[in-house]
């Protein structure tokens, strides 16, 4: 956010500092956000761009909140609009066929470890979830039944993804396997197969 906040201040030529700790946010206007917005145009993603503007609103809407600001002042700034993602494609690549069905060659790992990281890769690729998002899961989440997910995306939105039936045979298959008093949909495991521990492995780990 800093950085975002720095991105912004460069477009406000008026001999300040560009460090947001150093800046005079009492008298930052509605002209300096228009500004900013002008200056940030075509430089880098739509997403990188309203990051900044997302961060100078949060500032202003904390400046007026300790009276350095004006409330019809904050609403001016908080009325400039984003950027449009046109013509962008979401974060991420696409995964061709022929990576996927490496991912799936699971021959040389512990069978253990193959059935969760065939169930892993099936909800990621087949129910579209984050990485953070199949971590995070609790068995409670999970309805093998109706092959429903319930899964608690950003900003706390819930979704129910429903689940093909490759998709809720690899998870029934991984689930009887995985201790039935663990809460965890993916806990730790180890290389070999052995139980470590009822807590998530990370985004990290999957990645």
């Amino acid at each position: 956010m800093a950085a975002a906040l720095r991105r912004g201040l460069a477009a406000v030529d008026r001999g300040e500092a560009l460090d947001p700790l150093g800046f005079d946010w009492a008298s930052f206007r509605h002209g300096d956000m228009l500004r900013i917005k002008v200056a940030l145009e075509g430089k880098g993603s739509a997403a990188s761009r309203n990051l900044s503007l997302v961060a100078l609103r949060g500032v202003a809407k904390a400046a007026w909140q300790i009276r350095l600001l004006p409330l019809d002042e904050l609403e001016r700034i908080r009325s400039v609009r984003n950027f449009k993602h046109s013509g962008e494609t979401g974060k991420g690549r696409f995964v061709p066929r022929g990576d996927r069905a490496r991912l799936f060659r699971l021959d040389a790992v512990h069978p253990v470890v193959a059935t969760r990281d065939r169930a892993l890769m099936s909800i990621l690729l087949g129910g579209g979830l984050r990485r953070a998002e199949a971590v995070s899961l609790q068995r409670a989440d999970i309805d093998l039944r109706d092959a429903v997910v319930t899964v608690a995306g950003k900003g706390g939105r819930v979704r129910r993804v429903p689940l093909s039936h490759a998709v809720a045979s690899a998870l029934e298959a991984w689930l009887a396997l995985r201790p039935p008093e663990y809460r965890c949909v993916f806990p730790l495991t180890s290389r070999s197969g052995r139980w470590l521990a009822d807590r998530s492995i990370s985004g990290a780990a999957v990645a």
